[in-house]
């Protein structure tokens, strides 16, 4: 009870300090704005016989819109992570604020929990204000609405996975620009695995590099389709990451 009494000390103190930056007002703002403009894009062409026609835009309603859009939406929430996770440890070490938090109670996984349920919370007030999409789809036609769900449920878990991938290279430096690069490079690494592996015309490499390639597991959820394996993909991703984040923690502790 009391490692997890500090782990929510440590979340609303991080959730606060989100909430009261302009760069997560400025950052949600501006995915909204982006999403919501290629959506309207997307759904006049679908409205539009003549150019859903000539550019084979599908009459499903869900495949046309529905699963397109949340691919843009994967694509905008990659791009935004690391922006707002770079804060989560290196603001800390920049400003020696870390040290005072490790000589509190709290543990090295009550600290890392806790900032990555703050920086998850807030990135998924982002993918809450995208509920208004599906919303205004109903008016046009019916949605599956189990393919909303899941693709719902692909982006929490992705959103899960790179917010602990942000947490920890955020906990490797003092630099906030370096976090937000190391973890870009990373994801990007994971998104064209599938291509460079593709590269070798291995079967073997193939096969590994589906299994690895967040495009792979993402793509199935995308598509309404449910998978223990793609799931436990995107926790043990998360987990991973958020142990070596506790890993870093410690040595600083005893390198200080």
């Amino acid at each position: 009870m009391a490692a997890i009494r500090q782990t929510m000390l440590v979340y609303r103190r991080d959730l606060r300090a989100l909430f009261t930056t302009s760069l997560f007002w400025v950052l949600s703002g501006v995915f909204f704005l982006a999403s919501g403009l290629v959506f309207v894009v997307m759904m006049l062409g679908f409205a539009d016989p003549g150019y859903a026609q000539e550019n084979n835009v599908s009459s499903n309603v869900t495949v046309a819109l529905v699963t397109q859009l949340f691919q843009v939406i994967h694509f905008f929430l990659l791009m935004q992570v690391p922006m707002l996770t770079m804060r989560a440890f290196a603001e800390e070490r920049r400003h020696g604020t870390l040290a005072l938090l490790r000589t509190t109670p709290a543990g090295e996984w009550s600290l890392v929990l806790g900032k990555f349920l703050a920086n998850s919370t807030a990135l998924l007030v982002y993918l809450a204000l995208t509920l208004v999409f599906p919303a205004i789809v109903t008016w046009l036609s019916d949605p599956e609405w189990a393919v909303v769900a899941t693709c719902y449920g692909a982006l929490v878990l992705a959103t899960l996975a790179y917010v602990a991938l942000g947490v920890f290279f955020s906990s490797l430096t003092e630099s906030q620009v370096v976090a937000a690069v190391l973890t870009y490079i990373v994801i990007f690494m994971l998104l064209i695995v599938s291509t460079l592996l593709g590269a070798f015309r291995s079967p073997e490499l193939a096969q590994l590099a589906e299994h690895l390639t967040i495009v792979g597991h993402i793509e199935g959820f995308l598509a309404g389709s449910i998978s223990a394996v793609d799931g436990a993909y995107f926790v043990l991703f998360a987990f991973l990451f958020l142990f070596l984040a506790v890993r870093q923690i410690e040595s600083l502790r005893w390198r200080a």
